[in-house]
């Protein structure tokens, strides 16, 4: 070891300084982690006196530095630069930085690219709280080096980069960047690419802008690098056999809208989810992107409804999560034809949650007729087929008739039992008269309205006879009233 290698730590040299630098300091030659090692073994020894120890040599380290370094004692340097670090309370030139642990944590996390609900960001703000490490519980530099234990590139050769397909680039809360890949597949592990050479964050997000976040419709997607890898392209083989690469399905794929024009924005960018596995489902699509929605093809916490036309096995898990409306596409061609958002109603509901309800109880009746809005003639049909038909007795029906129809002359018999005794023997019906003056009678008696009846009883409040035998006059014992 030469004379200018002072030994500040066991595994600490000090380099030799160049006769030209004349503003070189012995600070300048000491890394910031040595002083960090030399606290952290003071706080971790127990004896007052030990502790006194390390710190007076390393102060002596440090002046037999200084003296090593400049031969004149005409200089400025001194140690005053680790004093400040060691008691930054008593730095009165250097104001406080500002930064508490939480706010630390904060940028921290931000850096990290954190979701702020994750268990890691969690961590680092609520630092004091108890966690599965008692020895990290209150300090916040230990559990910061729990975070970044396993996110600090150590060696090149632990990074790797991977060329990955996918089939759309989705929102996401649980990514720093808001978006993750639907369906990725790993292509090919890039040995040949360093760290410095994978896509950077703009560049996805430029990505993601040029195809409106649809990438199915590319033939493939390549992140972190273009297909120029150096190697010879592949011979086409003759016959053999043919290999099919996988597909998405029509259903989750998502309609190329952009040469859709937008004729309002009445959905004001909110998500909408179409659960469709007809052809019809690009149309509705279209729509959604013509009153200024979004489309997507998953519904996420910030999507508005579920449209389908009828509930399958994939609404029916929807609906069993119960967390958002699914309603029929009638609700989406409404909000077309009317260029606005309508309010949900009942018609339209194929799965209403809580909160939707109780809206609905202060807007609807009990048959969904709205208090506020009109409704079309269809959609009064079906109102009306929820209502159930009141069961009414042919007077209260006739009560009812009268009320309604006032002054109709085919009303006028409304409310009257009208026996017609066409018989030669009474009741007997194998006896019957046909085309007697009474068959004309009993026309007419319908035709105002009479309820004609085959039986002679207390209620009749009228009797049609057919001349005066025996037996019929025997009928006139009977009490007959007429009530107009």
């Amino acid at each position: 070891m030469s004379e200018a290698d002072v030994d500040l730590k066991p595994d600490v040299k000090f380099e030799e300084a160049d006769d030209d630098d004349e503003e070189l300091t012995v600070a300048s030659k000491v890394p910031f982690r040595d002083l960090c090692l030399v606290l952290e073994k003071i706080s971790k020894t127990r004896k007052a006196e030990r502790r006194d120890e390390i710190l007076l040599n390393f102060i002596t380290k440090w002046r037999q530095a200084h003296a090593l370094l400049h031969k004149s004692l005409k200089t400025d340097d001194s140690f005053f630069p680790a004093m400040r670090l060691i008691l930054p309370s008593f730095d009165k030139d250097r104001g406080a930085y500002g930064l508490k642990e939480k706010k630390l944590g904060d940028l921290i996390a931000a850096a990290l690219t954190l979701d702020k609900h994750s268990t890691d960001a969690q961590k680092l703000v609520n630092y004091k709280a108890p966690t599965s490490k008692s020895n990290e519980i209150g300090d916040f530099a230990a559990t910061a080096a729990s975070v970044l234990k396993y996110r600090l590139k150590r060696e090149q050769c632990d990074i790797k980069i991977s060329k990955v397909r996918a089939a759309e680039i989705t929102s996401s809360v649980s990514y720093g960047v808001g978006y993750t890949l639907r369906f990725p597949r790993v292509v090919k592990i890039r040995a040949d690419k360093g760290f410095a050479d994978c896509m950077t964050a703009k560049e996805f997000d430029d990505l993601r802008q040029e195809c409106d976040g649809k990438l199915a419709q590319r033939k493939r997607m390549e992140i972190n690098d273009d297909d120029n890898d150096g190697s010879s392209p592949a011979k086409k083989r003759r016959g053999g056999r043919v290999v099919v690469k996988p597909t998405v399905e029509a259903a989750f794929l998502q309609s190329d809208l952009r040469d859709v024009k937008r004729k309002a924005n009445a959905f004001n960018g909110r998500e909408v989810c179409i659960m469709d596995n007809s052809a019809n489902k690009g149309n509705l699509e279209r729509i959604v992107a013509e009153l200024g929605g979004t489309v997507v093809q998953n519904p996420g916490m910030n999507t508005m409804c579920v449209v389908a036309p009828t509930v399958t096995i994939r609404v029916k898990s929807v609906i069993a999560a119960n967390s958002h409306n699914v309603v029929k596409p009638d609700w989406l061609m409404c909000c077309s034809n009317e260029s606005r958002l309508v309010p949900f109603a009942p018609a339209f509901m194929f799965h209403t949650l809580l909160s939707t309800q109780a809206t609905f109880r202060g807007a609807f009746d009990e048959f969904g007729d709205s208090y506020t809005e009109p409704v079309t003639v269809d959609q009064l049909k079906t109102i009306l087929n929820k209502v159930e038909p009141a069961k009414l007795s042919s007077d209260e029906q006739a009560e009812w008739m009268e009320q309604l129809l006032d002054d109709y002359k085919y009303a006028l018999f409304r409310r009257c039992r009208v026996y017609v005794d066409r018989y030669l023997i009474l009741h007997d019906r194998s006896t019957s008269i046909p085309l007697c003056s009474l068959t004309l009678i009993e026309a007419s008696l319908k035709l105002y309205g009479a309820l004609v009846v085959d039986n002679l009883s207390e209620a009749v409040c009228s009797c049609q006879k057919k001349g005066r035998s025996a037996r019929r006059v025997a009928m006139d014992k009977f009490e007959h009233r007429l009530d107009e």
